[in-house]
């Protein structure tokens, strides 16, 4: 994930939840004159559904490398970012409800919220949120509503840190030996990475190559380490997910 790519993710979630807002709202003022106008109202849950379903189907365009941006090698969640446009598609749906409510107090609220949360994701999005990344000092895991960064020193010294899944189909955890290097302060020895765009196994493996490789760390970040990465990924035989290459 790039600057320019979260900048333009950022734009598509502006457009679509304008587009939203203007049919629900279309609904709501003229529908009772054209009925047919009506329909509008249920386009938002429609498109809603729509992004859910290609997204967890693999169908939405992903990059499942890491980039060179952002100071470090980046990656984004797609998932994520479809489900916010979702949900703010959803609740737009319900301006018709709102206009029609007898207290002002909910005909002004809930277009509030609408707005708010739209500025808010964009604003995020247009900063890269959320992202999972690798940095010359450690491991930067920022996903609302939590950042958390963990540094190299914390992860075991001459072993690979450990890899574990709670569940199947559930996030990789990294077990981190010294919890309390953890930023901001943690008693809790992991850290859940979450479904992020990278190949998880790509993840695994570069999180195990810069934690038992110090001298490669000074260049994360660098599109020429990154392709040096690549490389030794692609010549490695990919592990089974979820666990260290032995």
């Amino acid at each position: 994930m790039t600057p320019t790519k979260a900048r333009r993710d950022a734009l598509w979630f502006l457009a679509l939840s304008l587009i939203a807002a203007a049919c629900a709202a279309a609904a709501a003022v003229w529908g009772e004159r054209w009925p047919v106008l009506l329909v509008l109202q249920f386009v938002p849950l429609a498109v809603f559904w729509g992004l859910l379903y290609l997204a967890r189907r693999g169908r939405v365009p992903i990059d499942r490398r890491f980039s060179a941006s952002y100071g470090g090698f980046t990656t984004g969640m797609t998932d994520r970012r479809v489900v916010a446009a979702g949900s703010v598609m959803a609740t737009s749906s319900l301006i018709d409800n709102a206009l029609e409510a007898r207290q002002a107090f909910f005909r002004i609220f809930l277009p509030v919220v609408l707005v708010a949360a739209v500025g808010l994701w964009a604003w995020l999005i247009w900063r890269g949120h959320p992202r999972l990344q690798l940095r010359p000092d450690g491991i930067l895991v920022w996903s609302a509503p939590r950042r958390r960064f963990v540094p190299w020193e914390a992860l075991p010294v001459g072993r690979l840190p450990i890899w574990a899944r709670r569940q199947p189909k559930q996030s990789p955890v990294l077990h981190v030996p010294e919890p309390e290097l953890i930023d901001p302060p943690s008693y809790e020895p992991r850290v859940i990475l979450g479904d992020w765009d990278v190949e998880e196994d790509l993840l695994v493996y570069a999180i195990d190559w810069y934690a038992t490789h110090p001298e490669d760390r000074p260049l994360i970040g660098t599109q020429e380490e990154l392709d040096r990465l690549n490389a030794r990924y692609d010549a490695t035989a990919q592990p089974s997910k979820g666990r260290a290459p032995s």
